[in-house]
C-alpha cells in the first residue's frame, strides 16, 4: 500500500474477504452469519487503518525528500 498505485493495496482486503467467504462456506470459521459479517467488518476496518497509515507515511516521505531538494537548490 506504499506503493504509487492505490488499486495494489486492494489486494489484500480481496483476498481476506474470499477466504472469510470461503472459510464460513466450509464450516471451517466456526462462526454464525453474523458472527463472520463483524468478523470481516472488523478485519476490513484493521486493513482499511494500515493502508491509510501507510499513505500518509508515504505521503510525508515524499514531502520530506521536496524539502530536501528544495534546500539543496536554494544552496
Amino acid at each position: 500500500s506504499r506503493t504509487g498505485n492505490k488499486i495494489v493495496g486492494a489486494i489484500v482486503p480481496v483476498i481476506f474477504v474470499i477466504v472469510l467467504i470461503y472459510l464460513y462456506l466450509t464450516e471451517k470459521l466456526g462462526l454464525n452469519i453474523w458472527g463472520a459479517i463483524i468478523f470481516g467488518i472488523i478485519g476490513l476496518l484493521f486493513l482499511l487503518g494500515q493502508w491509510d497509515s501507510a499513505q500518509k507515511d508515504k505521503k510525508k516521505k515524499m514531502e520530506k525528500e521536496l524539502d530536501k531538494m528544495e534546500g539543496k537548490d536554494l544552496n
